[in-house]
Parts: structure tokens; C-alpha cells; sequence
């Protein structure tokens, strides 16, 4: 049986020091206007509401001799506006400061090569608007959405595979020496999540009665569980989202600039205990060991969730993928942490059954 949220929740703090500063108390009630925390990463309000370009109208009256007869014509001749003012005049092309929503199915699909353009497509889309230093359009947010990441696409690193010799040399441009080997360490573990199991994820969720609140997302590679959240719940939460990957992190940013996001590894972050209403994503998982002396886990994922345990308020929701070693190991480490924090977790995934 599912217990009902508390009435009151806790704003996420993370303080300067060691000490975790005082949490602040708020009421759930929805305020008319969502409100999100000036931390830091969180990027500046921007004026994005350009005037609309209007066309010019010369009129000029002009006379004309037609069979001996004088008539006035008024003409009016309406001058072409320029290609860069009919960009800002397009709607789509107006900086877009509402964090993006994702609506396509199909997000992510293709083989190695299609993934691979849409990766190199998003990046340079990136750099473009870094060094514009400028927030994303809503069509340069689409682009931004395709980035699925590096994991499984392993040949493109290597410098002997002929059939990748193109894309090596083209990845090697774009680039940086540290982004290329962030990039190329991240093939085992950086898989994109599918909205099916999104999906899956929030009906789930709604089916336990969530509605709004904190939502922390430790994981979040570019963010694809913010862009298919549903917008009741999107406008009654506040969302605050970790990536260790540069890239990632800095798309995401773009993206999702209502968010606050922050680009180092969950381990650096100092959350408040108790602070967030519930925790989703796709941690890390596999062979990756990780050993960490405060929890005492010896796997990435295992700390995820030992870490995030203390971050949700008590009868708060962990919804994470994960495979089906996180409760089956015969190790009794996890269960024994797990038993002891009043935290419910609820939701499993082996990516290959899709839920």
C-alpha cells in the first residue's frame, strides 16, 4: 500500500562547506507561477522577444497616358526583407526559453552511421551556440535532442577501421583532446533510453499518485526523462538534474533551461538529505566497479542507489532502469542499506525485455 506525499516538501540546498545549510520548508500547493531555485548552473532569463519584422510599403501614385486618357494609379510595392529578417520573423526560430518536450517515438533509431551524423550534427550545434553565447531556438532544441550519446558506437575511435576512417577524422575535428576522451571511455556505458520506457517509467508513476514536487534525476546524459515528462507534472515540479559527461551535461543545459543542472559526478554533488520527492532515470549499470567507503558498494549502480536513498524524503519514490542484479545479488550489502532507509522503489527495467 502506497502512502499519500507529505503536504510539505524540501527545497534541495547544497551549500558552499562540508555542512549541509538549514532546509527550507514549502507548501506543495502549486503557486500560480512555477518558481525555481536561483542555484548555480542555472543560466540567466534573456530577453527573447524580438520585434516582428514588418514589411515596408512604399506607395508612390503614379500617371499614366492609356488612349489619350490620363488615369492615377496607386500602387503599392511591398520591398523583399532580408533572408536574416525573415529568420527572426519565423516563430521557430525565436529563443525558446521553456524547457523541450519530446514527442517523437522514434527518438534515437537508426544504425551506427545515422546515430553518429545526429551525434556530430548536435555538437557542432552546441559549439555554435557557445560561441554565440546564446540560448537554443526551438528548432535548434530539436537538433540538440537527437544526441543519443556514444555507447556501442566503439568503432568510430578506432583510427585503423577503414569504414570509419571518415567519421574518426570528422570526431577528431570537432572535438576537443578531453571531450574526445570523455567520448570514447563512455561507449560502455552510455546508452540512450527509449520513450517506451519513459513512458513506462511516468504511468507508473502517476498510477502511484505523484503529481509534482522535487524530482532529481542523478544520471541524466541530455535529459530524454525531462523532455518526455507530461507537462502536468513538468508545471508543478522543479526539476534538478547531474551529468559527469561535458557534452551531455552542456546539451542538456541548453535544453532544458528551466532545469537545474549541474555537469560533475553524482559522487561531487551535496544535496540535502530528505530533499527531493522522488528520483528517475538510467544509472549507470553493468560491470562497473565502483568502490565507495561511505555506503560501502563495490558497483557504479549500487551507489546510485545508496546515494539517492539519502536524497529522497522519507516515503519518497526511486524510479530507476536497472538490471536485475541490483536486488538479485547474492551480496546482502545493498538490501541491508536499503531496508534501513523508508524509501520505495518501485520501478525495474531489464532494457532488453523494454519493462
Amino acid at each position: 500500500e502506497i502512502a499519500n506525499s507529505p503536504e510539505t516538501s524540501v527545497k534541495p540546498v547544497r551549500s558552499a562547506g562540508s555542512t549541509l545549510s538549514t532546509p527550507t520548508i514549502e507548501s506543495n500547493t502549486p503557486a500560480p507561477e512555477k518558481q525555481l531555485s536561483p542555484l548555480e548552473n542555472s543560466q540567466p532569463e534573456q530577453d527573447i522577444s524580438p520585434s516582428a519584422t514588418k514589411s515596408r510599403i512604399d506607395s508612390k501614385s503614379h500617371i499614366t497616358q492609356e488612349n489619350g486618357n490620363r488615369h492615377i494609379l496607386n500602387a503599392q510595392k511591398k520591398l523583399e526583407t532580408t533572408e536574416s529578417e525573415k529568420q527572426v520573423s519565423d516563430p521557430i526560430s525565436i529563443s525558446s526559453p521553456e524547457n523541450f518536450t519530446i514527442e517523437s517515438d522514434s527518438l534515437g533509431e537508426g544504425g551506427a552511421k545515422t546515430k553518429f551524423k545526429n551525434n556530430i550534427t548536435a555538437i557542432e550545434m552546441l559549439k555554435t551556440l557557445e560561441k554565440e553565447n546564446r540560448p537554443a531556438t526551438l528548432e535548434e532544441k530539436e537538433i540538440l535532442s537527437q544526441y543519443v550519446g556514444w555507447g556501442g558506437l566503439q568503432a568510430v575511435f578506432d583510427g585503423e577501421n577503414n569504414a570509419w576512417s571518415n567519421e574518426y577524422a570528422q570526431l577528431k575535428e570537432v572535438l576537443t583532446d578531453k571531450e574526445y576522451n570523455a567520448a570514447r571511455a563512455s561507449t560502455l556505458d552510455s546508452f540512450y533510453t527509449p520513450p517506451i520506457v519513459i513512458d513506462k517509467i511516468y504511468e507508473a508513476l502517476n498510477h502511484f499518485g505523484f503529481q509534482g514536487g522535487n524530482i532529481l534525476e542523478p544520471a541524466m546524459g541530455i535529459g530524454n526523462f525531462f523532455g518526455r515528462m507530461p507537462e502536468d507534472m513538468q508545471n508543478n515540479s522543479q526539476l534538478y538534474g547531474v551529468e559527469i559527461d561535458s557534452i551531455s551535461g552542456r546539451i542538456a543545459q541548453k535544453i532544458y533551461s528551466q532545469a537545474d543542472i549541474q555537469i560533475k559526478g553524482f559522487e561531487n554533488t551535496d544535496f540535502q538529505n530528505g530533499c527531493f520527492d522522488i528520483a528517475i532515470g538510467n544509472v549507470p549499470f553493468g560491470n562497473l566497479g565502483f568502490t565507495d567507503k561511505k555506503y560501502g558498494t563495490k558497483q557504479l549502480h549500487d551507489f546510485f542507489f545508496a546515494k539517492t536513498m539519502d536524497t529522497v524524503k522519507e516515503g519518497g519514490i526511486i524510479a530507476f532502469i536497472t538490471s536485475t542484479g541490483t536486488l538479485d545479488k547474492g551480496n546482502e550489502d545493498f538490501r541491508r542499506h536499503r531496508e534501513q532507509k523508508p524509501v520505495r522503489i518501485f520501478a525495474y527495467a531489464d532494457m532488453e525485455s523494454r519493462i
